[in-house]
């Protein structure tokens, strides 16, 4: 009889992981289709090192 019995509550846990590796992949797609990524090791490296603009404001 023991052969017999269904574990739904695993199955709902596995359904739901499932849904969730869904959705980390399909947001990972939008995102890597919306941010332009650099094209070689290079310009990465280069990226890196870029003096980044002062956003702040200046003190009187």
């Amino acid at each position: 009889m023991s052969d017999n019995v269904i574990d739904f509550k695993k199955r709902q846990h596995l359904a739901n992981h499932e849904k969730k590796e869904a959705g980390f992949k399909n947001m990972q797609q939008r995102f890597e289709s919306a941010v332009p990524s650099e094209k070689t090791s290079k310009e990465k490296l280069l990226g890196l090192f870029k003096k980044k603009k002062n956003t702040r404001t200046p003190k009187k």
